[in-house]
């Protein structure tokens, strides 16, 4: 159950930013709102888990803060089928050339 609310929750959270109210907010604003909402989840998680502090896990937050702020603008001036589809083929690249490389 929590797999597949996820799957419709990741893959569908761009829809709600082409809203007229959404896309009138600074991407900056809308990226704290999001990333409180990402925090409440994971709080959420760390009940059932332990928790331990990871270097790469800040890392790691800090670069999806970025991609999120350039998703959010991607989608409200390319559209959400094409911003997906350029960031996905970019990620797919760069892993598989980083990957290649490692």
């Amino acid at each position: 159950v929590a797999v597949t609310g996820a799957i419709i929750a990741f893959g569908s959270y761009g829809i709600l930013i082409k809203l007229p109210g959404v896309g009138q907010v600074h991407p900056q604003i809308f990226q704290v709102f999001y990333s409180c909402g990402v925090f409440a989840a994971s709080i959420l998680v760390l009940t059932f888990q332990p928790f331990v502090f990871s270097w790469w896990g800040f890392l790691g937050a800090a670069i999806w803060i970025g991609t999120q702020l350039c998703a959010f603008v991607a989608i409200n001036n390319l559209g959400y089928g094409v911003a997906v589809a350029t960031w996905a083929s970019i990620t797919m690249v760069v892993s598989f050339v980083l990957g290649a490389a490692l």
